[in-house]
Parts: C-alpha cells; sequence; structure tokens
C-alpha cells in the first residue's frame, strides 16, 4: 500500500478534523485504534478529484523551456551562417579557420558540462560524447562540402547545396527530438546517429579531403567514436562491463575502418561531388546486430516474466540478421577480391 503524504495546503471548504475522532466523528479510544478500519482512514473521491498546485509548469519554468528550444533551432542555422560567410576560396586556412568558429560555437553550447564540481566534469564529458561526436560530424561534413561548392568552376554545385541544408535538417531533428530520448530504442537510435556521421566525417577528411591527416590520427578518431557510440548504448543495459564491452567493438570498428582507409572502396555520386565511404554502414549495421543481441541475452536472463512468444520472435529476427551480416561479409570480400 502506498504511502500517503500530508499536504501542508490549507483546502477550501475542507475542515481540518481533530486527530483524536475518526471520519464519523467518535472518539478513539486504544481497542479503537487497534481495530481501526484502514477503509474508513483513505481519504475521500472528493478529495482525491482536487488538484494541488505544482510548481511543474510555473512560468519561470515554461520561459526556461522556451528560450532553451528557441536556442536550439538558433544553435544550427547559426553554424550554417558561419560556414556561409567566413569561407573564403582564396584563403587556403580559411576551412581550418570556419571550423574552428563553428566547433566554439558548439563546444560554448555545452557550458553546463562544467557548472558541477570539476570531479565531476569527466563523467558529464562522457555522458555528452555523442552529442558532441553528432555536432561536431555535420560541421566537419558541411565545412567539407562547403570546401568542395569553392573549387567548382564549371560543374553543378546543386548537389552539395542539397547536402549541407538535409544536414542542417538533421541537426534540427536532433537538437528538436532525437536528443531528448532517454529509452533504449532512443538512445540507440543516438549512437547510430552520431557514428555513422563521425565515420563519414573521417571518410571524408581520410579520403576526400585537401587537408593531409596522417593514418594515425584517423586511426585514433575512429576507436574514439565507435568506444563512445558503444558505451553510450551500454547506459541504457544492467551492464556491469562497459568499458570492456566498448573497448571490444572500438577494436573492431577501428579494424574495419583502417581497412576502409587502406582499401579506398568508395562510391561516388552526383560526377564525384559527394563521397560515401562503404564501411561505416558496414560497422553501423553489425553494432545494431550487437545491440539486438545484447539485448535478447539480458531478457532471457530477466527475473521478471517475459513471454516466450516475445523471445521466439526476437530470436527469429536475431537469425534473420546474422544471415544478412553474412551476406555483407562475402559481398566485402567479393569487394576485396575484385579490387
Amino acid at each position: 500500500m502506498k504511502k500517503l503524504t500530508k499536504s501542508k495546503t490549507k483546502l477550501k471548504g475542507i475542515r481540518r478534523k481533530d486527530r483524536s475522532v475518526n471520519n464519523n466523528g467518535q472518539a478513539l479510544t486504544s481497542s479503537a485504534l487497534q481495530n481501526i478500519n484502514l477503509n474508513e482512514s483513505l481519504p475521500s473521491d472528493k478529495v482525491k478529484r482536487l488538484r494541488l498546485p505544482s510548481t511543474k509548469y510555473s512560468h519561470r519554468e515554461m520561459a526556461g523551456k522556451f528560450v532553451h528550444n528557441m536556442l536550439s533551432i538558433a544553435l544550427p542555422l547559426a553554424v550554417y551562417a558561419i560556414i556561409k560567410i567566413f569561407y573564403d576560396r582564396d584563403e587556403a586556412s580559411s576551412h581550418l579557420t570556419t571550423f574552428t568558429l563553428a566547433a566554439l560555437l558548439i563546444l560554448l553550447s555545452k557550458w553546463q558540462i562544467f557548472l558541477v564540481k570539476p570531479r565531476f566534469w569527466w563523467a558529464n564529458i562522457k555522458f555528452s560524447a555523442v552529442d558532441l561526436i553528432f555536432k561536431l560530424s555535420i560541421v566537419v561534413l558541411m565545412v567539407e562540402s562547403q570546401v568542395k561548392i569553392g573549387q567548382l568552376t564549371n560543374k553543378n554545385s546543386l548537389a552539395l547545396h542539397i547536402l549541407q541544408l538535409m544536414l542542417v535538417g538533421l541537426y534540427l531533428f536532433w537538437n528538436i527530438y532525437l536528443r531528448k530520448l532517454s529509452q533504449a530504442k532512443g538512445m540507440l537510435a543516438q549512437a547510430m546517429y552520431a557514428q555513422v556521421l563521425g565515420l563519414l566525417a573521417i571518410g571524408w577528411l581520410a579520403g576526400f579531403s585537401t587537408s593531409s591527416i596522417p593514418i594515425p590520427a584517423l586511426i585514433l578518431l575512429t576507436w574514439v567514436i565507435t568506444y563512445a557510440a558503444a558505451q553510450h548504448v551500454m547506459y541504457s543495459f544492467e551492464e556491469t562491463a562497459i568499458p570492456q564491452l566498448a573497448g571490444f567493438w572500438a577494436l573492431f570498428a577501428t579494424a574495419l575502418s583502417f581497412l576502409q582507409y587502406i582499401w579506398g572502396q568508395n562510391f561516388l555520386f552526383f560526377s564525384g561531388l559527394i563521397y560515401l565511404p562503404l564501411i561505416p554502414f558496414v560497422i553501423s549495421f553489425f553494432g545494431y546486430l550487437a545491440s539486438s543481441t545484447h539485448s535478447f541475452i539480458e531478457d532471457t536472463q530477466n527475473d521478471e516474466g517475459i513471454p516466450k512468444i516475445k523471445l521466439t520472435q526476437k530470436k527469429e529476427l536475431l537469425n534473420k540478421q546474422a544471415g544478412i551480416a553474412c551476406l555483407i561479409s562475402v559481398f566485402l570480400a567479393v569487394l576485396i577480391a575484385v579490387k
């Protein structure tokens, strides 16, 4: 039985009764206190229907939410404006300056990380790693596409402009909806989005950019992105070996990415304007398969009663996904042999 809390607020039209009498006005003796009926001591239906004032809908909180939502919408537009205004194709280091300004704006938007004591900073950074990876990857892709637009002389750059607008729309979708999800499926979607965009950004820097970034630096960035994504997914489970599992996944994903960097099997679209590496999507599919497998294992070991039909359906789905993974592996082997 839930414990009833006593409200200090005085309700209109309801008179407080003396604690020495019951609801019928009868005096309570020691024997009556022992034989008291609990149903009589519960509040009446009239009291249950009364709603006490709550600070949940206070004007200050509503104003704070409104300002926060407006800033969430303004940030992607401000990043897009910075890239369009400050990039100058005549300057060799213009793309680096533009990226630095946009990245500083994003880092300033995460000022809440450092509101607490310094000993909690590292924990806040780990919890915000996926959000930072997603936003910085958006900036990298937008800056690199702007560099390609500046380099074009005879080709139409409409596809790159559309790509930038799509990235801005994805940024808005992240800030308004996806970032606020806290369920297991929502956290999986957040990790997948951040991992795909992060690996795509590294792919652009590795094989489609004028910047000469060393391969070891790209490998380190790949490890950080995949480790943070796996760690974010593991937070939604009651898992004690999060660092170990995230480290294993980062090692696997980094090995595949290294194959991508030295192999160079990519796809170019729109007359070679848009660069689409293959490995980031392969890694993300294997990541989804690993997360689904871990969820199935958690359900089978859960003490709560889960219907066997649901477990059977999950097992069949995992078998189908494992078959698809085998086909993808065969496809990659054929591509390597042809290359």
